[in-house]
């Protein structure tokens, strides 16, 4: 894990957003399909987290966290919402079964 120093912090605002996306795209896939675990789902969620990264400077620069460590904690809870309302769905029944093998 990067700790989130000044140091860090200022190493990772000199990046590009390709350089960004480049270095932590496969841990924040990985974050999310480790909750989702449906490929198709996991791509859209990864897409709006970058999205929204890239979007809104204020998310990765404004926290306390490292941006790698802002971003994970941003996918881990997009891919439970995303989950929970999956679930809802479904009971409702308005998809197959879903399954994350995650207990909240």
């Amino acid at each position: 894990m990067i700790p989130a120093t000044p140091e860090t912090k200022k190493a990772f605002i000199g990046l590009t957003k390709s350089q960004m996306y480049d270095l932590f795209a496969p841990a924040v896939y990985g974050k999310i399909l480790s909750i989702v675990r449906t490929p198709p789902i996991a791509d859209k969620v990864f897409e709006k987290i970058f999205i929204k990264a890239f979007k809104d400077n204020e998310m990765l620069s404004s926290s306390s966290n490292s941006p790698l460590i802002t971003l994970l904690n941003h996918s881990r809870e997009k891919s439970l919402k995303v989950m929970t309302a999956l679930a809802i769905l479904s009971s409702c029944g308005g998809v197959g079964e879903v399954n994350s093998g995650h207990k909240r």
